[in-house]
């Protein structure tokens, strides 16, 4: 847990429409004192410059309660990587089960992607 002085605000910036990382450090902002944030991107060669994914644009998802970021599908990787060599299984066929299982028909309808 980090501390600041009273006359100090914390704050994190990051992507519109994502939750910020919790891994992210909060920059202190001090009253008086000019903070300028910019953006930089990093386009990367071929063949990635076309593969790219625009989570945004994939839509909302209910399970992840919002959008998709690089943050969230990297832990996805990892668990399932670990989840595979030790256990065997595969994250993605469990919640399909689970999913065929527990979900009325209308439930799974709606989860389908178009």
């Amino acid at each position: 847990m980090v501390f600041f002085d009273t006359g100090s605000l914390a704050t994190v910036v990051h992507q519109a429409r994502t939750c910020p990382a919790d891994k992210l450090t909060a920059v202190s902002l001090q009253p008086g004192k000019l903070l300028t944030v910019a953006r930089r991107v990093e386009r990367l060669p071929s063949p990635y410059k076309s593969h790219c994914s625009d989570y945004i644009a994939r839509g909302v998802y209910p399970a992840f309660e919002g959008y998709l970021n690089y943050d969230r599908v990297e832990v996805l990787g990892y668990l399932s990587g670990y989840l595979g060599i030790w256990l065997g299984l595969s994250l993605s066929t469990l919640a399909f089960q689970a999913q065929k299982r527990f979900c009325p028909s209308q439930c799974r309808s709606l989860t389908k992607r178009k």
